[in-house]
């Protein structure tokens, strides 16, 4: 039986990861990954999960958007389009400005 699969953020690989590291379990490609998830995991984890349930909040956001954003972390309106490009809507001026001020709180 497969694993249940569930969005994670960088932060919260790099420490499955290292957990992995510490025990030993570390193939080629885990130990890429950690590296990478070293280099460019910028939040905690706990960081990463206030800004996901902040997001959430938001009536048009949803989970898999917020964690995108929490791992894009845009600053600008011209950041925050293309992460709803795919959508079925267009994300008012006041939404992409909340988004952007949410994401600056933990910068």
């Amino acid at each position: 039986m497969a694993e249940e699969e569930k969005l994670a953020t960088l932060a919260e690989v790099k420490n499955l990861l290292a957990k992995d590291e510490k025990e030993g379990n570390l193939t080629y490609e885990k130990r890429l990954a950690l590296e990478h998830a070293k280099q460019f995991a910028t939040l905690s984890e706990t960081q990463n999960k206030q800004m996901i349930s902040q997001l959430i909040k938001m009536e048009r956001v949803s989970d898999s958007i917020a964690h995108k954003i929490a791992e894009l972390l845009p600053q600008h309106p011209d950041e925050v389009r293309p992460i709803f490009a795919k959508e079925r809507f267009t994300l008012e001026e006041n939404e992409i400005k909340q988004i952007i001020e949410i994401t600056k709180k933990y910068l």
